[in-house]
């Protein structure tokens, strides 16, 4: 943009403003699920997390200043069986147009489309729901697959961050799940912190990567592209992780769609490169960084101290040691070979007095 200050001002309006509602939480509906056969012939050229060209795309998303969609965009709004980067296309520019208040004219042209032979959303929010609904089927089995997600590039990961953003601000909480996080982090660069094309080899052991070098000579000119940040990629992980945080702190009402992300990050913190970068904030840091106003009293956290349920179990364990001490010492004692205690009943009892008649 900085290059090109015409396309920025084409774009101003987009910038300035733009205020997203996030939607409500809610579940996928496999009603609107295409066909294998479909996904098939629409699908036989190009497959998923594949690339296609954007200038349509850029094209409807600046129509949407004067909130006006020409005919080429309602074909691109209302396609279905696309690939997965132009689903999610589809997607931002329902999101640019919720923003910018022209949601009503979309809703227009989904009432108005031709029908087709099969039942089509007449609304934006069935429209999403079909689009996430796809999009999740036609990638779960990626996700579930660790070695298949350790072997995709730039653009596949790229592909899974857009939707793991753009579905998740649309409510579908299905999206968050610890494989893609896992994904996400380990794509970062270490020491940069962006995304670069090349994903970063960590040493063993130690949580680094190689350090780059980013002054050579000619020769490794392909090394310093690959090394070189991706302003897309960069901009879709930080929505991405947002995301995520939005989830953790606002969890959805379902608890089998809740994450843990402690436990992941216990468990497989140690396969991110970045690892050693990762800080724990202490709680006085956190309320020091959160520009209160002076006369606000500074709230402390809770004092360590013994529960009184756990003291109370304390007591209860002590009490039952004692009877069990106690117990024990007056049933063993009836069988002692002195005598101490009541004699049992199955032994014969001799008395001082007695004596043998003559």
């Amino acid at each position: 943009m900085n290059r090109d200050p015409d396309g920025l001002e084409q774009v101003n309006f987009l910038i300035e403003r733009f205020a997203f509602d996030f939607q409500p939480y809610r579940k996928l509906d496999e009603r609107w699920r295409w066909h294998d056969k479909e996904h098939v012939e629409l699908n036989a050229v190009n497959g998923w997390l594949n690339k296609y060209d954007k200038v349509g795309y850029y094209a409807c998303f600046l129509q949407l200043s004067n909130c006006s969609i020409s005919e080429q965009c309602q074909s691109l709004l209302t396609e279905k069986g696309r690939i997965s980067s132009n689903a999610v296309k589809q997607l931002l520019l329902i999101a640019g147009a919720k923003a910018k208040n022209c949601d009503k004219k979309l809703e227009k042209v989904l009432k108005f489309a031709p029908p087709g032979p099969k039942v089509t959303p007449s609304n934006l929010n069935d429209l999403t729901a079909e689009l996430c609904t796809n999009l999740f089927d036609e990638t779960s089995r990626i996700r579930k697959d660790k070695k298949k997600l350790a072997s995709l590039e730039i653009g596949a990961v790229e592909s899974l961050t857009e939707q793991m953003f753009v579905c998740t601000m649309f409510g579908f909480v299905e999206f968050v799940d610890i494989n893609t996080i896992e994904l996400i982090l380990a794509w970062q660069h270490p020491r940069k912190g962006c995304y670069t094309s090349a994903k970063p080899d960590p040493m063993p052991k130690h949580g680094i990567i190689e350090p780059f070098d980013q002054f050579g000579d000619v020769l490794h000119e392909s090394s310093r592209k690959q090394d070189a940040c991706i302003d897309h990629q960069t901009a879709a992980a930080v929505n991405a992780l947002a995301m995520v945080l939005k989830t953790l702190f606002d969890p959805p009402p379902w608890p089998d769609q809740r994450i843990n992300l402690d436990n992941m990050l216990q468990q497989h913190l140690h396969q991110i490169p970045s690892e050693d970068r990762f800080h724990t904030f202490k709680y006085v840091n956190w309320v020091r960084d959160a520009n209160l106003p002076d006369q606000y009293r500074l709230p402390r956290p809770p004092p360590n101290a013994w529960s009184p349920d756990l003291i109370a179990f304390v007591c209860l364990g002590f009490a039952l040691l004692a009877i069990s001490v106690c117990a024990h010492h007056i049933f063993s004692a009836r069988n002692h070979p002195a005598g101490i205690g009541p004699p049992p009943k199955n032994l014969k009892q001799y008395y001082a007095y007695a004596y043998k008649k003559l």
